[in-house]
């Protein structure tokens, strides 16, 4: 989380927003999506098996699937999709780059 909030924020310091804890009206999970999604979709992480979990592995496949999903949207526009992340443009080509998408 913090690597993220170091990638993706906006100044010198790492701020609430930064982290995601800074949006007005919403939550990790937005009480709204929580009533309207089927279960299986607000239970979707998978579980830690005793051999562990390869939790950047899982990170990465998210990102990757949440920008990709965001630049479908946004008919390729990378503002759009940025805006639609709710990321800075700058910050969002950054982790394009490194997705390599």
């Amino acid at each position: 989380m913090i690597e993220r909030a170091v990638l993706l924020g906006q100044g010198p310091e790492i701020t609430p927003r930064d982290l995601g804890l800074d949006r007005p009206g919403q939550t990790a999970i937005d009480s709204q999506d929580v009533a309207t999604a089927p279960e299986e979709a607000v239970n979707a992480f998978p579980d830690i098996s005793p051999h562990g979990l390869n939790l950047p592995a899982l990170h990465e496949s998210m990102d990757r699937h949440y920008f990709q999903k965001s630049l479908d949207m946004a008919e390729g526009n990378t503002a759009k999709a940025a805006r639609l992340l709710n990321m800075s443009y700058y910050a969002f080509r950054r982790c394009r780059e490194k997705l390599c998408l």
